[in-house]
């Protein structure tokens, strides 16, 4: 089982690798990693033209009072328009890898069937329409029922400190896996149950990727640089482990 573990590890840090030494790969994650970067600089724009003002204007005019009442609200206002900054930092540390994960969908399914054609000589056909949009709805709802646990676990891990991290990291960790193995189950004209099957039979393997990838996403921003080894990574795991089981 140990054995399993560390090598469900691996393939998530062979996947990184071998993404970063792939340039015919790099533009599947450049585009979408470019759309976010333009987003949240829209958004900060907005917040810093808009916002922070409105906030601002909230709080009475300092040269409509006296010197101590100057005194008192340039302050104010100072540590209201840091505050508001720091909000918006904060919200985008915490959002960027998930709104990259959003955006890049689309193009993170295109880089598995470009390399599954280039490195497993497999060509896979463009699913149906009604068949592609099924399962990003069942991919859809099991992320969010992920993000859910996820809540659900922190406020666990408020009251007993060491078992809900602990429970959190093993339960999200492995339905992350599970994301990472769904362009190519779904590929294979798999759906979402399917998949959670066949990873069943390699349980500890697959827990072992999801664990590591769970704790290198707890660093923020280096993990929107990881997410695109993290697609490659379920690639090799299901081409070279999963997919002799579903045979």
């Amino acid at each position: 089982m140990r054995g399993d573990f560390s090598k469900g590890a691996g393939y998530l840090l062979k996947g990184i690798v071998y993404f970063y030494r792939t340039p015919s790969l790099w533009s599947c994650a450049l585009i979408p990693f470019l759309m976010t970067l333009l987003l949240y600089g829209v958004l900060f724009l907005a917040a810093v033209r808009y916002g922070i003002p409105f906030c601002l204007d909230l709080l009475p005019d300092p040269e409509g009072h006296g010197v101590w009442g100057r005194w008192l609200l340039y302050p104010l206002r100072f540590l209201t328009a840091l505050s508001c900054w720091l909000g918006m930092a904060l919200t985008a540390i915490l959002t960027l890898s998930s709104v990259y994960e959003l955006l890049g969908g689309p193009f993170f399914d295109g880089m598995v069937v470009r390399m599954e054609r280039e490195k497993y000589a497999r060509n896979a056909l463009p699913l149906p329409f009604r068949r592609n949009l099924m399962v990003t709805f069942q991919s859809a709802v099991f992320s969010l029922m992920t993000l859910a646990l996820a809540v659900g676990f922190f406020f666990f891990s408020l009251l007993l400190p060491l078992v809900g991290p602990v429970l959190m990291g093993v339960v999200v960790g492995y339905r992350t896996a599970l994301t990472c193995l769904f362009s190519s189950g779904f590929n294979r004209m798999l759906g979402v149950r399917e998949i959670q099957a066949l990873a069943g039979r390699r349980r500890v393997l697959v827990l072992g990727f999801g664990v590591t990838a769970y704790l290198l996403l707890m660093i923020p921003l280096i993990s929107v640089f990881l997410i695109p080894g993290f697609v490659v990574s379920g690639i090799l795991l299901y081409n070279e482990e999963l997919e002799k089981r579903a045979e």
